[in-house]
Order: structure tokens, then C-alpha cells, then sequence
């Protein structure tokens, strides 16, 4: 299956869907504590608010019948863990990603990568528009998500209904203030603890760990902080016993990774170099890895997951999910989906309250004993997104745009000409100033109906959604449809504009 996965065979008759619209909404939740990596430690521009602010674009798909499937892009604001982030995504999910999927009708997820194929890379962007409907799709068919993710592998594949996690503690000011971290996170009932590390702050530190927790399972991730010439330094971790080191070399790397594990008794596991499951064997066979760490936003979705998965299962791999700080939304299908008995490793997937407060969804997830957390039962993710701290964090999204094309941000603006009672859509950057050209250009004054912030790609995105209203040049009649959008989704100008 994992070769051939646009032939996955489903086990049950499905309701296919038809996707009739998709609403992106970019978003940023402060979190409860900051977590800081190697990688994210020299990000552009993440000295200031290293790590506070976690970013996403939440994706909400409509279908013909009235199911709306929810998904998640985690992208970050900066190029740091991967070369997409907030903007990147944006850009090729509005453009690219949107048009190839709305008005098909889908008979089973597993099809949606064939739908997006036109579009070479940005894998997180294309997960969250799958993600988007393999929630629909349970929801259509009445079933968890957990349920859905088991009817595309062969018997024996049902969710245990749960998933063991453990939880990841950052790079900290000092070794003390990790114990006090550690200790805390016992404490709560984490069963699996994973650190943080980057050159001068590894062995001294898993030392010490190791020394006051001598029975705690203990692993540490590098974030590829590390290369062949650091080999010393790694071995030194082997009397450790430690679970795993996870990505000590190259983002990019498995030949490398294939030279390094040989020389440790430690198990290396590979996150950032496995982006499908061609990685995947190739970091097995090679003996690049023994462990893989399967984030379903980094290799393009679940589809991908679920090829990944298989092999791991043949090939008796252990596997584990990770998380990339994903909100209640992403969490939710996340947690569905570690909690496939293939999954053999405890996941980062800790509690909402390690991350959020409050989160995009509730109900929020719980730390239960035995360190794991339940999957809900209810249909798709089985959670709710709330619609209140979505435009909550829409705005904080807003406040916090870090790119410099943001500084004069582009808003979409609705002006209207009463006597022919129709709307222009357009974008602009200085919406008074469009506003005084263009009543000057027709000859009679124009108001203005609201301003959405967005590009010109929402504007796009509007005009062909109203297409059926258009009377040309950007123009539209003033339908219900169109006065119903201005209301719910804009603002108005500045009285001082």
C-alpha cells in the first residue's frame, strides 16, 4: 500500500462529498510557555518574542450538503523548521490549493493529493486542505476521525481509542530550571519526557537529568543542530539510556544520519529528513534510523501518514507522532490518528493547558492517567471550533504580521454606487485615496461599504465567488449575498482615514 497509495482500498462503502467552498483564516494564540528549539534559537526576527506567538492558518470547508470539515496549516512565521511559513502558505493554499479542490466531488480522502499534484512541495499547505476533508468525510459518513484513518488499512488497525503521550521541555536559561520544568511535568502525569539540545547545552545537561530522574524515560531532540564532526560529543550520550536522540544532523540529511548511527547504541530517529514514505525506506534500509517520527503536516497530510504508517507496521519500525505546537484543531486529528495501534512510541501530543488558554476548540484535551490522553468519539476530530476565539485570534494574527509587505497592510474594500445600486470589490493599500481616485474617475461620488484586510488574492477569491452578480470591471451587483458578506466579514474605515 505504501507504494501505491492512490489505490488504498477502503473498507466500507463511503458518502463521497462535494466541496462547495473553503474559507482560510490565518491565526496566532499566545502560548501558556514559550518553547524554544536549536533551530527556532537564530530564527530571523525571534529575538524579541522568541517563541511566544504560535501561527496557523485554520481551513473551513464547506461541502454541497452543509458539512463543514475543519483543517490545520502549522505553519510558523519564520522559515525555521521548514521552508514554509505563514506567507508561503497563505500564498499557495489562496492561489493553488483552493481551486483544485472546490467543486469536486471526493469519494475518499486518499484522492486529494492527486487533486493538488499541479502544486510541486509546501506540504503543510496542502495537509491542511486534506486534513479539511478528512474531517468532512467522517463527518458525512457519521464516524470518528480514528474510525476513518482504520477503514483505509487492512484488519486489525482499529483505534485503542487513546494515545500515549509524553510531553517536550525547551531550551532553558539553566540546568536547574529544566529540573524544576521536569519535575513539574511528572507532577502532572507525562510519562515520556523530551528535551531540548544544542551544542554546549546536551551533555552536561542529560548528565544531570539523568543523575536526579535515573527511571524516567528520557529522549532528547537536536532539531538538527549537529554534524559528523560532533560525533564525540553524541557517544558520550550512549550511557544515558536514553529512548532516542531525535534529528541530530541535517533538516535534509539521511546519508549522513546513515554514517552516525552505526557509530551509537543510542537509537536515532528522524523527524525534518522523512517528508514521505520513499524517506522513509530509504532511512530504514540504509540504516540511517531505527525510530521515525511521523509530524502527518510535514509529509503533505494523512494520506502520506497512512503509507508511512503501513511500512513502519511491515517493517516492525517503531513510529511516534509529533506535533508541531498545532491548535485544538490540528491536535484533534492528530490525536485520531496516534491512536492507531501502529504507533508504537509515546507522542508529542501533550494537553491543551501545556499550550493553550484558551484554544481555538473545546472540549480540551486532558492528560489521563497512565500519561495518555482520549480520543473523542464524537464524529471527524470530535471537537468544536468556537467561533468567538477563532476572530479573537484572526486579529491577534493581524497585530502580529512580522513581514515587511505587511507594514501598509492591503485591504479588500466594497464601494458602493447607490444610483446603479452596485459594489466594486478591489484591494488596496490606501483605501481613502482609492476611494477619492475612483469617484473622481466615474464622475460620481462613492461610499464605502466595509474594508476586509486581505490581498489580492481574497479579492480574487471574492470576485469569483460573486461571479454570478458581476456587471463588469470589478463591479457586482448589490445582492443579498453580497450585503450578507460585508456585514459578517468587514469593518468599517477609519473616521480619521
Amino acid at each position: 500500500m505504501y507504494s501505491n497509495g492512490d489505490k488504498m482500498v477502503v473498507k466500507m462503502p463511503m458518502k463521497p462529498i462535494t466541496v462547495s467552498e473553503i474559507k482560510l483564516h490565518p491565526v496566532a494564540l499566545p502560548l501558556v510557555e514559550k518553547l524554544q528549539t536549536s533551530s527556532s534559537w537564530n530564527a530571523p526576527g525571534s529575538n524579541a518574542n522568541r517563541g511566544a506567538l504560535k501561527s496557523a492558518i485554520i481551513i473551513e470547508l464547506h461541502t454541497s450538503d452543509g458539512v463543514v470539515g475543519w483543517g490545520e496549516c502549522p505553519a510558523k512565521l519564520y522559515p525555521s523548521y521548514a521552508y514554509e511559513d505563514m506567507g508561503t502558505a497563505l500564498h499557495v493554499t489562496n492561489e493553488f490549493l483552493v481551486d483544485a479542490v472546490i467543486g469536486q466531488t471526493i469519494q475518499t480522502p486518499t484522492g486529494v493529493p492527486g487533486l493538488l499534484k499541479g502544486t510541486r512541495g509546501h506540504p503543510m499547505a496542502k495537509a491542511g486542505v486534506e486534513a479539511a476533508v478528512w474531517d468532512a468525510m467522517a463527518k458525512a459518513n457519521d464516524m470518528p476521525l480514528a474510525d476513518l484513518f482504520a477503514a483505509h488499512l487492512p484488519a486489525g488497525h482499529a483505534s485503542r481509542g487513546y494515545a500515549d503521550v509524553g510531553v517536550s521541555i525547551g531550551i532553558q536559561d539553566s540546568i536547574d530550571e529544566t529540573l524544576a520544568i521536569i519535575q513539574k511535568r511528572l507532577d502532572q502525569g507525562y510519562g515520556r519526557i523530551k528535551l531540548k539540545i544544542r551544542p554546549g547545552w546536551d551533555v552536561e545537561l542529560a548528565t544531570r537529568v539523568r543523575e536526579v530522574y535515573p527511571d524516567i524515560s528520557l529522549m532528547l531532540d537536536a532539531n538538527s543542530a549537529y554534524t559528523l564532526d560532533d560525533v564525540d560529543t553524541l557517544k558520550q550520550l550512549d550511557t544515558l539510556d536514553l529512548l532516542m536522540i531525535e534529528q541530530p544532523l541535517a533538516y535534509n540529511d539521511i546519508y549522513e544520519h546513515g554514517k552516525l548511527q552505526p557509530q551509537l547504541n543510542t537509537r536515532v530517529c528522524l523527524d525534518e529528513s522523512i517528508k514521505t514514505v520513499g524517506d522513509t525506506m530509504l532511512a530504514v534500509e540504509t540504516g540511517a534510523a531505527k525510530i521515525i517520527n511521523l509530524k502527518p503536516a510535514r509529509v503533505s497530510g494523512y494520506t502520506e501518514s497512512l503509507k508511512i504508517y503501513q511500512y513502519c507496521v511491515d517493517h516492525d519500525v517503531p513510529l511516534w507522532i509529533g506535533g508541531l505546537l498545532e491548535t485544538g484543531v490540528g491536535r484533534a486529528a492528530n490525536l485520531a490518528f496516534a491512536s492507531l495501534p501502529g504507533v508504537t512510541l509515546p507522542c508529542d501530543i501533550s494537553a491543551t493547558d501545556r499550550y493553550f488558554d484558551p484554544d481555538l476548540t473545546d472540549p480540551p484535551f486532558v492528560l489521563s492517567e497512565g500519561s495518555v490522553i482520549n480520543v473523542p468519539d464524537a464524529p471527524g476530530i470530535g471537537v468544536d471550533v468556537v467561533p468567538e476565539r477563532l476572530e479573537t485570534a484572526a486579529i491577534c494574527w493581524l497585530e502580529n504580521i512580522p513581514y515587511k509587505s505587511a507594514e501598509k497592510p492591503d485591504y479588500v474594500y466594497f464601494f458602493h454606487d447607490t444610483r446603479e445600486n452596485v459594489v466594486k470589490i478591489g484591494h488596496s493599500r490606501d483605501v481613502p485615496k482609492r476611494l477619492k481616485t475612483l469617484s473622481k474617475e466615474y464622475g460620481k461620488p462613492l461610499t464605502v461599504l466595509g474594508i476586509q484586510r486581505g490581498d489580492k488574492y481574497l479579492k480574487m477569491r471574492l470576485q469569483k465567488q460573486f461571479a454570478d452578480a458581476a456587471t463588469g470591471d470589478e463591479w457586482f451587483s448589490y445582492t443579498d449575498a453580497v450585503r450578507d458578506y460585508i456585514t459578517i466579514n468587514t469593518a468599517q474605515l477609519p473616521e480619521d482615514s
